[in-house]
């Protein structure tokens, strides 16, 4: 395969994942696009090294983690939710549809938004993107201490802006 087919199927395999990511760290449909759509033109120039990387889903996490830093672009500011206009157009099929899930996730995507920024990112990290401490520490450059102590607290703030989740735990 060449060069081009390699980097189109590497991207149909994960777009949605890493949307969802940056969605999930901002908050905003569109600014989620347009970071993916950086990171993958980066990429792709540079897609000859990626035969190198061990891992390339954590590299793409640590590349949007990275672009939604870049710029000015720390407002990682959550704003409100506008409507389904923003939601994207193809669904993996996932996650439960019913309307009881929606609107927990729906509470659970506001609550985020209330709660400091580094938190979020760690348990965005942590509990949507399922990653284990010592890979959140990899992905944001720091020590997993940081991770543990962040997770801790964005736990209790998260348990503090929203109540319905005070009885749940991973």
């Amino acid at each position: 395969m060449d060069r081009r087919g390699e980097f189109e199927e590497f991207v149909r395999a994960g777009q949605l994942r890493w949307l969802r990511l940056a969605h999930a760290l901002s908050g905003d449909w569109h600014l989620a696009q347009d970071v993916v759509q950086i990171v993958l033109a980066r990429l792709y120039m540079d897609w000859h090294r990626m035969r190198g990387v061990r891992d390339p889903e954590a590299y793409i996490r640590r590349c949007v983690v990275n672009a939604l830093y870049d710029d000015g672009r720390r407002r990682f500011r959550r704003q409100e939710q506008v409507g389904l206009d923003l939601v994207p157009e193809q669904a993996d099929g996932s996650m439960d549809r019913t309307p009881e899930a929606v609107d927990r996730r729906d509470e659970l995507d506001a609550a985020l938004g209330r709660i400091p920024t580094g938190q979020r990112v760690v348990l965005v990290l942590r509990y949507l993107e399922d990653l284990d401490v010592a890979e959140t520490a990899r992905v944001l450059g720091c020590s997993t201490g940081n991770v543990k102590s962040q997770t801790a607290r964005g736990l209790n703030a998260l348990r503090r802006v929203l109540p319905s989740y005070e009885g749940e735990s991973r």
